[in-house]
């Protein structure tokens, strides 16, 4: 769901960095956390993915708790001549 966030047309890009999940081999892990990242032109094309994300916290039908945490913020860049 998140990597599907992607939107070309619109100038969306969400990348899934990082992924880690467990602490032992051979286990149904406990716990997982996956990094990513997202740029656009549009702010409010950055805002709506950012929505998006947080709608994917709460809990799943498999039992699972999902919490979304922004970590940092990039405004979006619209690019223009002072910064080609």
């Amino acid at each position: 769901k998140v990597q599907a966030l992607t939107d070309p047309a619109r100038d969306l890009t969400v990348n899934v960095a990082c992924f880690h999940g467990g602490t032992v081999l051979n286990r149904v892990p406990h716990e997982a956390m996956v990094e990513l990242e997202m740029r656009a032109f549009e702010p409010a094309v950055l805002a709506a993915a950012e929505r998006a994300l947080q709608s994917l916290s709460g809990d799943t039908e498999a039992g699972a708790c999902i919490e979304v945490e922004r970590l940092g913020a990039t405004q979006a860049w619209p690019g223009g001549p002072g910064t080609e």
